[in-house]
């Protein structure tokens, strides 16, 4: 398991924002933020719960 410091958990979930901002269904952009960041589809998910509004 990776460990991330505390900006790159930031950065993920300003980009998991953006993303959900743009339209893009929390499936989706849950499925990017993993393939980008290198994380698990759990924590992209955790992220985008985190920005719901």
């Amino acid at each position: 398991m990776a460990i991330t410091t505390k900006q790159q958990r930031q950065q993920r979930r300003s980009e998991a924002l953006q993303l959900i901002a743009d339209g893009v269904p929390p499936t989706d952009a849950a499925t990017q933020l993993s393939q980008t960041w290198g994380c698990s589809r759990r924590t992209s998910l955790r992220d985008i719960a985190t920005n719901a509004p």
